[in-house]
């Protein structure tokens, strides 16, 4: 009888190793954690006055609230779109014939 006993203390050590596991979930990196702890566009749009300013590459930025209240001040400039870009400003348009 004491072995049964055993028995059932060893099969409880094999499940209690298991839960450990299911208690701390697998390592995530930086990126996908970033990704994760992104705030959606409809997000963004709910909490800002003027939802016309949230744009879909806004989402990326290091602080979005921010970047949109910057948007949203009045008298200011916007940036450029080709400022964002890897290619040079007019370089698209290199085959085109006048």
């Amino acid at each position: 009888p004491s072995n049964d006993d055993d028995d059932d203390d060893d099969d409880d050590d094999d499940d209690d190793s298991s839960d450990d596991d299911d208690e701390y979930p697998a390592a995530i990196s930086n990126r996908k954690l970033r990704e994760r702890n992104r705030p959606t566009v409809a997000q963004l749009k709910n909490r800002v006055e003027r939802a016309d300013l949230v744009e879909a590459h806004d989402i990326s930025a290091t602080d979005p609230d921010f970047l949109l209240f910057l948007k949203s001040t009045p008298s200011t400039v916007p940036v450029p779109r080709h400022w964002g870009r890897k290619r040079k400003y007019l370089q698209g348009k290199r085959g085109i014939e006048k």
